[in-house]
C-alpha cells in the first residue's frame, strides 16, 4: 500500500486537531429577499453543531430567525428581519437575527466543549433607530450628541445549568469621542466562555422606560463557530487531558541544579517579607522525592540538566507543582533559553473571569487555561512542546540548556498582575500571603534529552496513521524489527506487541477515548509520539 510522507502526516495531525464546525445559515432554504421566522411551537431550527431558540404563537415573539433580506434603509418595526450590513458574513447571503434573551443549545460533537466565536452586527431596525430615533427610542447622543448612550449585547455561557462566563460586545457606544454604531461584521471571541452546553444573548440599553428597554432588541449574527473540542486540556484522570504523571515512562532526567529569585509573600504589603518554605535543592530530582520551593509573588527559578532538551514529536518537557486538588492552582509561565541569557516564553492563554478576584483558597478552571505551569494537582506535570518556539531568532530548541519558572502574581489589580499572551489579566488565588506563597515547584521532568544513552529514531523513520484514531490504526516503521508500547497519560502501560512488518496494524478497540503515548524501540533506539483515540 502507498504511505503517507511526514509532512502529510503531520498535516493530516494538525486538521484533525483543529476540527470546528460553523454554522453560517446558507444551508437553510429560503426565497430571495425573505425570511423563516418560525412556524407555530417550532421551538428551534438547526445549523451546524447548534440547536437556535425560536419562538412563534403566530408571529416571531422570541429567539433566532434565519433571513437573506437585503434592506439596509427602511426604518421601523416592519423591517426587523434584515442585518444592517444588507448581506451575511463575507458578503454570505444568509444570517440570523436574535431577539434579546435568544439562545442556542449546542448539540453533537460541540456540547459541553469550547465555542470559538460569532459574527455580529446590528439589525437595521435597531441600528436607524439608534440613528435618527423613533417614536418609542431616543436618536443616541441626544439632540447635542453628548449624551452617554450605548447598547449592550451580553453573552452568557451554561455548563449544566450554570454560568460558566460573560463576553460583553457594545452594538452602540457614544460615552466616549469615538461615537459609533455598529454597521459591518464584527468578529467576537467567545473562547473565554470555556466549555459550555448553551449561550443565551442578553440585551441592555442606557435608554430605558423602567425595567423596560426602548431601544429595540435585535441584532444579528452569522458563522457562529463551535470548537468541537475541550477548550483547553481538562484535568488530571479525565479524557482528553494533558497531564503527565511523575512515573510515566517517557521521563528520561530530571533537573540536576536550580538558582532561584525568590518574590514577597505578599507584593502588596512587602513588610511580610518573602516566600521561605523550600530551598534550592527541593526541586531538583524525580517529582515527589523531595520537598518544594515555594517561589512567591513573581518569584522565579532557573533549572539545568545534566544535557540539553530537544525538541521532538510531542512534549518535550513537564513543569511539577504540589496542589492539593483540581481547582487550587497557582500557576507559572514557562521560559527556555539555550545560551543561559536570551529566555523565550511559551505563549499563555488565560480566559478566567477577572471581575472577582479569586480568593486566597479560591477554584480555577483548567480547561480556561493553557501554556502555564501549575494546571495539574501534585504528582501530574503540565507538559510543554518545544515546537511552539521553534522560529524564535535566538532559541536553538534542539539544545534547551536552562528552563526559567516565573510565578505568576493573581492579582486583578493593575498595578500588580500578570498578563496572558493577549494582555488577559492572570486571575488564580491571591494573596497567599504566608511562608509558601506563590507557585510551589516540585520539578521539572525531561522527555526528550539530548544525552539520553540511547540513539532516538527520527520523524521519518516511523509514523502511525490516521491520528486521531477511532478503531485501528497503522504503524508506518522503516525498520522492521521492534516492540511498540502505549501508555495513558498517567504513565501506565496498557498495551505491548512486537512489531514484524512495515506496516503494522494497531487494533485501539480496547482503549478508552483519550491521549496515549506510543513508543517504539529495539536495542538500539527508542521514540515516542502522541496518539489520540476518540
Amino acid at each position: 500500500m502507498k504511505t503517507l510522507s511526514s509532512a502529510v502526516f503531520l498535516l493530516f495531525f494538525a486538521l484533525a486537531l483543529q476540527a470546528q464546525t460553523i454554522a453560517t445559515f446558507e444551508s437553510l432554504t429560503l426565497p430571495t429577499d425573505s425570511f423563516w421566522d418560525g412556524t407555530i411551537n417550532a421551538g428551534e431550527f438547526a445549523d451546524g453543531n447548534a440547536l437556535f431558540h425560536n419562538e412563534n404563537a403566530g408571529w416571531w415573539s422570541a429567539g433566532f430567525a434565519y433571513s437573506n433580506m437585503k434592506d439596509s434603509t427602511t426604518a421601523g418595526y416592519g423591517n426587523q428581519y434584515s442585518a444592517r450590513t444588507a448581506v451575511g458574513y463575507n458578503n454570505s447571503t444568509h444570517y440570523a437575527v436574535g431577539q434579546k434573551d435568544a439562545y442556542i443549545k449546542l448539540t453533537g460533537a460541540a456540547k459541553g466543549k469550547g465555542v470559538d466565536g460569532v459574527y455580529i452586527t446590528n439589525s437595521t431596525y435597531t441600528a436607524l433607530s439608534m440613528t435618527t430615533g423613533d417614536m418609542f427610542a431616543k436618536k443616541f447622543g441626544g439632540v447635542s450628541g453628548n449624551d452617554a448612550d450605548w447598547l449592550k449585547l451580553s453573552i452568557v455561557g451554561y455548563n449544566s445549568n450554570k454560568v460558566t462566563d460573560t463576553v460583553h460586545f457594545y452594538l452602540s457606544d457614544y460615552r466616549s469621542l469615538n461615537d459609533y454604531i455598529v454597521k459591518d461584521w464584527r468578529w467576537v471571541d467567545l473562547k473565554k466562555l470555556g466549555n459550555v452546553d448553551s449561550i443565551v444573548f442578553a440585551m441592555s440599553s442606557s435608554d430605558n422606560s423602567g425595567q423596560y428597554m426602548n431601544t429595540p432588541a435585535y441584532f444579528a449574527i452569522d458563522n457562529f463557530t463551535t470548537l468541537d473540542r475541550a477548550l483547553f486540556h481538562p484535568v488530571a484522570g479525565v479524557n482528553g487531558t494533558s497531564a503527565m504523571h511523575k512515573d510515566s515512562s517517557a521521563f528520561v532526567a530530571w533537573a540536576n541544579a536550580a538558582t532561584l529569585s525568590l518574590g514577597y509573600q505578599d507584593i502588596s504589603n512587602t513588610s511580610l517579607g518573602y516566600a521561605s518554605v523550600g530551598s534550592s535543592a527541593s526541586a531538583l530530582g524525580k517529582a515527589g522525592d523531595n520537598a518544594l520551593v515555594s517561589l512567591g509573588d513573581g518569584g522565579s527559578a532557573i533549572l539545568t540538566f545534566d544535557d540539553g532538551i530537544k525538541n521532538e514529536e510531542g512534549f518535550d518537557f513537564a513543569v511539577f507543582e504540589n496542589s492539593f486538588s483540581d481547582d487550587f492552582l497557582e500557576l507559572a509561565f514557562v521560559e527556555v533559553s539555550s545560551d543561559g541569557v536570551n529566555y523565550f516564553r511559551f505563549p499563555a492563554t488565560c480566559y478566567i473571569d477577572t471581575t472577582v478576584q479569586t480568593g486566597s483558597f479560591g477554584s480555577t478552571d483548567a480547561t480556561k487555561i493553557n501554556n502555564l505551569a501549575g494546571k495539574y494537582r501534585a504528582l501530574y506535570g503540565t507538559p510543554f512542546d518545544l515546537e511552539e518556539l521553534k522560529n524564535e531568532n535566538g532559541l536553538d530548541v534542539n539544545n534547551i540548556t536552562h528552563i526559567k519558572i516565573i510565578d505568576v502574581v493573581g492579582s486583578i489589580q493593575n498595578q500588580y498582575a500578570s498578563r496572558d499572551q493577549y494582555g488577559n489579566k492572570i486571575n488564580d488565588p491571591w494573596p497567599t500571603a504566608f511562608a509558601s506563597s506563590g507557585f510551589d515547584l516540585d520539578a521539572v521532568g525531561v522527555i526528550h534529552s539530548l544525552g539520553n544513552g540511547v540513539e532516538e529514531l527520527t520523524k521519518n523513520d516511523w509514523m502511525i496513521y490516521p491520528n486521531p484514531s477511532n478503531n485501528n490504526t497503522v504503524l508506518h516503521l522503516l525498520n522492521a524489527q521492534g516492540t511498540v508500547s502505549i501508555c495513558d497519560m498517567q504513565g501506565k502501560i496498557v498495551h505491548i506487541e512486537q512489531v514484524i512488518q512495515n506496516n503494522h496494524t494497531l487494533a485501539l478497540s480496547f482503549l478508552n477515548s483519550g491521549m496515549y503515548l506510543v513508543s517504539v524501540s529495539n536495542d538500539k533506539s527508542i521514540s515516542t509520539q502522541k496518539l489520540i483515540v476518540r
